[in-house]
């Protein structure tokens, strides 16, 4: 790389070393000794007021927010989450600390918590915007890194959303407005990842808040609905299980998919009502259904709780209600918990769990096999089930790895079977597929060669195809 391309760091305060007046106390944050936010905002002002007047002297603000904070302070403690913020704060500023740099250090150039788990890199005479990217890379990497917080390791990520001087601004609350934005988008994109402000993210994020607050009316307003998918034993072909799975029937959009609004629901809380919600629909649903169909409905409905349900103590009580008010035994609900879940509220999702073991429901693991935890850690827990991962069914037919892939499901299979846990295979798109989960004695699966997602209705003349009939 020649020297031009390394010519990107030397931040950030006088901290790092730079001959600049060194600040009063006062600017800085309590917690990790950095800059406070007032001192920030005093800082942009300048750095703002400096660019209009010299459009050559590029600068770049970097928005870090730290993804699933939160879930720290929860399962460890408010002290442990501050712990983790100091070592956060450690980080952006040895990171940051140019070793092979040779831009020059600015009395604007600063490093700075906002607060709760938000930071902020502001970069001065930057020559090219790319500069601003290969430090945001460089951030990312380090702030993904392990860290140690009361003997136990915890592995977070950051988003980071990037605003260039060639915006135009004016005042520093833009400046910081459109780094939030972007810094929300990065999160939206999937987390641990940057993205650059543009203006139609603008509109993205007035979508979002949107369809946050028409999602709120929803659960209220029966808008929401729920479809089937029929989970089919491998060996007899017979639906023993199926899967409730959540719609939006929008006035205005139509029928929309969950991940047009799942993934809002997750981000503003609303994840929380629309589970319960779904959970009591689907007991009442169920309880009907198995009314109608007398000895040949299925023997259970499966129902996925998120995280924030998993956080609330009250959840066994809830779902004890739920079972009583629909006159459904606690056998016929199976809960499902994402492998990540469990792994990052190990403490909390153990004890909840064993409370629901206890009241008689059986308990899942979804997306099982995307490396997420260890099997000694999952082996902690009260599972009848594991839903092995999609991904395996996707690529073991179409990637190079696919023999492997069928070796690690197979040992997946295997291993379940040892701990008196069943298998379901998700995914299931075609013929080839199922022929080699049979060979693979795999216990159930489900996916749209057995059966798309249908209104409760449709199960009761529902068949699954002729494939599956009898043992192979």
């Amino acid at each position: 790389m020649v020297e031009t391309d390394t010519q990107i760091l030397r931040v950030l305060d006088a901290d790092f070393g730079g001959e600049q007046p060194q600040e009063a106390p006062a600017v800085r944050d309590r917690l990790t000794g950095m800059l406070s936010r007032e001192a920030l905002l005093g800082r942009l002002a300048r750095t703002v007021e400096r660019a209009a007047a010299q459009p050559r002297n590029g600068f770049a603000l970097l928005y870090l927010d730290l993804d699933r904070f939160k879930l720290v302070n929860h399962a460890y403690g408010h002290e442990a989450g501050d712990a983790l913020l100091r070592q956060v704060g450690e980080r952006v500023r040895t990171t940051s600390r140019a070793t092979d740099a040779v831009l020059a250090a600015t009395p604007g150039n600063a490093a700075a918590r906002l607060g709760g788990d938000e930071f902020v890199v502001l970069l001065e005479q930057l020559s090219r915007p790319e500069e601003a990217l290969a430090v945001a890379e460089r951030l990312l990497g380090a702030l993904a890194a392990d860290y140690w917080i009361q003997g136990t390791r915890v592995t977070l990520s950051a988003s980071i959303g990037i605003v260039h001087s060639d915006g135009g601004y004016r005042n520093a609350s833009d400046l910081l407005r459109d780094a939030d934005t972007a810094m929300y988008a990065a999160k939206a994109a999937g987390r641990g990842r940057f993205a650059v402000f543009d203006s139609s993210m603008t509109q993205r994020i007035r979508l979002r808040v949107d369809t946050e607050r028409e999602l709120r009316t929803a659960i209220d307003a029966e808008q929401l609905a729920l479809v089937y998918q029929p989970i089919v034993n491998l060996q007899s072909g017979l639906v023993v299980g199926i899967e409730a799975l959540v719609r939006w029937q929008h006035p205005a959009k139509g029928m929309m998919s969950p991940a047009d609004f799942l993934p809002i629901a997750v981000e503003s809380g609303l994840i929380k009502p629309l589970g319960e919600w779904v959970t009591r629909k689907a007991c009442r649903d169920f309880a009907r259904l198995r009314q109608h169909m007398g000895a040949a409905a299925p023997e259970f409905v499966s129902v996925n709780v998120s995280r924030r349900q998993l956080g609330d103590a009250a959840l066994p009580q809830k779902i004890a209600a739920m079972l009583h008010e629909a006159e459904l035994e606690p056998q016929h609900l199976h809960l499902e918990i994402t492998e990540s879940e469990l792994v990052t509220d190990f403490a909390v999702a153990k004890q909840t769990l064993e409370a629901l073991k206890a009241l008689g429901v059986a308990l899942s693991v979804d997306d099982f096999g995307t490396g997420y935890s260890s099997l000694a850690s999952l082996h902690e827990f009260p599972i009848d089930i594991f839903k092995l991962d999609r991904s395996f069914m996707a690529s073991s037919m179409r990637s190079a790895q696919g023999p492997a892939l069928v070796a690690v499901a197979h040992a997946m299979i295997l291993l379940a079977r040892n701990i008196n846990v069943r298998v379901v295979a998700e995914g299931v798109e075609t013929a080839e597929q199922l022929a080699l989960l049979q060979s693979l004695q795999c216990d159930m699966a489900q996916g749209y060669f057995l059966g798309r997602p249908m209104p409760i209705e449709a199960l009761a003349t529902h068949r699954v195809p002729i494939q599956v009939q009898g043992e192979n």
